[in-house]
C-alpha cells in the first residue's frame, strides 16, 4: 500500500510539472512557477528534480527576476554535484552563467560558460547558449573581438543544430555589439 501511495504521489508531482509546463507555454510565467515549486517538494527523482529546477531558473530569467534565477541554479548545481553528473553540470554551469551574465557579473558568466563547455551536454544546443552568454559577457568587459568569437560559435552550434531562437539571440547581441561599435 505504501509503494501505491508513494508513487500516486510522484504521478501528482510530475502533473504539477507538466501542468508548469502548460502555464509557461501560456506565458504564465508566476503560475507555472507556482506549480513547479509544489512539484519540487514531492518529487523523488533527482532527474525531475534537476529539470524542474531548471525550468523555475528559465521563467525567473523571463521574468527578469535574475536573483530567483541564480538561486534555483545554484540548487540545481548541488544536485548536479551530489549526483557527480557531468551532464547536470554543463546544464547548471550555462544556467549559472546566463544569471550572473544578467546580473553584471561578467567574470562569473565567462567562467560559469566555459565551465559548461568543459562538460558533455545531452543536449547539443546547450554548447551555443554558453557561447552567447560568454559573448554577452565579454561584451560586458567591453572585450569585442572575443565577443565577436563567441558569437561566431554560438551562431556555428545555432546553424548545426537548427536552433532558430539561438540564432535569433545571437542576432539579438550582434546587434548590441555593432551598436556599441558606432
Amino acid at each position: 500500500m505504501k509503494t501505491s501511495a508513494v508513487s500516486m504521489g510522484q504521478r501528482y508531482a510530475k502533473h504539477q510539472m507538466q501542468s508548469g509546463v502548460r502555464l509557461y507555454h501560456q506565458r504564465h510565467h508566476h503560475r507555472a512557477i507556482s506549480k513547479w515549486r509544489r512539484a519540487l517538494r514531492r518529487l523523488q527523482s533527482a532527474e525531475d528534480r534537476f529539470v524542474t529546477l531548471g525550468y523555475i531558473a528559465q521563467a525567473y530569467c523571463d521574468s527578469a527576476d535574475y536573483e530567483s534565477m541564480l538561486h534555483y541554479s545554484l540548487q540545481q548545481m548541488e544536485l548536479a554535484n551530489a549526483r557527480h553528473d557531468n551532464y547536470m553540470k554543463s546544464e547548471a554551469f550555462l544556467n549559472l552563467s546566463k544569471a550572473y551574465e544578467r546580473l553584471a557579473d561578467f567574470s562569473k558568466a565567462i567562467s560559469y560558460g566555459k565551465a559548461s563547455l568543459q562538460h558533455p551536454s545531452i543536449d547539443p544546443r546547450t554548447p551555443g547558449y554558453a557561447h552567447l552568454a560568454i559573448a554577452l559577457a565579454q561584451m560586458g568587459f567591453s572585450q569585442f573581438q572575443t565577443s565577436l568569437e563567441a558569437f561566431e560559435k554560438a551562431m556555428n552550434v545555432a546553424n548545426e543544430t537548427g536552433d532558430k531562437l539561438l540564432e535569433l539571440q545571437i542576432c539579438v547581441g550582434l546587434g548590441a555589439l555593432f551598436t556599441l561599435l558606432r
